[in-house]
């Protein structure tokens, strides 16, 4: 691989073509051999390295589950000054995948304020902009952590709110919510306790309150495509059953779900909503529903209906 690289970057004058044939050279090595791969970057021309480089590296060895090494990239990338977002986040996550016992968080808040120097913005504000797929890359603890959350007995709420506010913000707008936050929201029955426990936990204001917030979330959500995944609609009827909201339950489905007519792959939304719809004796929804998931390829016969 080394010896077509040469061969075949022997006339090449562009650099921007000499450094993506590099990094293709790189990707074959990765497969081949990393200690290989590393000699190679070792003698690239330092003009042909850039963060696209090291990405290709730090992406490999996470992959592979090898996290140690990813700090040695993240460490050359900057000596280089070829950080980048990416990099950094694959570092962070490497970092939380580590086996350091202490400090952790420290070196989180590092490689955070290398990155966000790195895009002219302050290191709080670069952790807000981005926490959602810093969560994605480091988890919630850590994320909650950065965003100083520290209470975890609270922390799932101030999540919450955050959620909601950046929902809000976006309606405002005009734009259009980020899948994230309005996973989050959906999923408010789990900030305030488990199925059989909600009802204790929060007074009728509040149930009322949190229904509204998720029937707010499907509304940004039906603007954006997510209503279409089936994994959003799982949680969202899941959250409304436990609030004991039946009758929106059924309504989202039969308007958003079913509204087709056509074969649905929600399987669970359906089920929730067959079931809320007996217990209300709503037998024209329960028909509806019923009609369209037997359509789609589905069994009610194993249902407890």
């Amino acid at each position: 691989a080394r010896s077509a690289y040469y061969d075949g970057t022997l006339h090449l004058d562009d650099s921007a073509l000499m450094a993506q044939s590099a990094n293709n050279t790189l990707e074959v090595l990765l497969d081949i051999d990393i200690n290989e791969c590393m000699a190679f970057l070792d003698k690239m021309n330092v003009k042909f390295v850039n963060p696209s480089t090291f990405i290709v590296i730090a992406k490999r060895y996470a992959q592979n589950g090898i996290w140690p090494e990813i700090g040695e990239v993240y460490n050359r990338a900057k000596k280089g000054g070829a950080v980048s977002e990416e990099l950094g986040l694959i570092t962070m996550q490497a970092v939380c995948e580590s086996e350091l016992l202490n400090g952790k968080i420290i070196v989180l808040r590092k490689i955070v304020e290398d990155v966000s120097h790195l895009v002219g913005m302050k290191s709080n504000d670069w952790i807000h902009a981005k926490y959602w797929g810093i969560k994605r890359y480091v988890g919630f603890h850590y994320a909650r952590l950065l965003m100083r959350w520290n209470d975890p007995k609270t922390s799932q709420k101030e999540e919450l709110l955050f959620a909601i506010n950046e929902m809000r913000q976006c309606a405002r707008e005009g734009i259009a919510t980020k899948n994230a936050p309005l996973e989050c929201i959906v999923r408010i029955a789990q900030v305030y306790g488990t199925e059989g426990m909600i009802e204790d936990a929060l007074s009728e204001k509040q149930r009322r309150s949190a229904v509204n917030l998720i029937l707010e979330a499907c509304v940004e959500a039906n603007r954006s495509g997510l209503i279409k995944k089936h994994t959003f609609t799982t949680e969202v009827v899941r959250s409304l059953r436990a609030l004991k909201a039946n009758k929106e339950c059924i309504q989202l489905v039969v308007r958003n779900v079913i509204s087709t007519g056509r074969k649905c792959r929600h399987r669970i939304a359906m089920e929730e909503a067959m079931y809320a719809a007996l217990e209300e004796r709503d037998f024209e929804s329960l028909k509806l529903i019923t009609e369209v998931f037997e359509r789609s390829g589905y069994d009610s016969r194993r249902l407890s209906i």
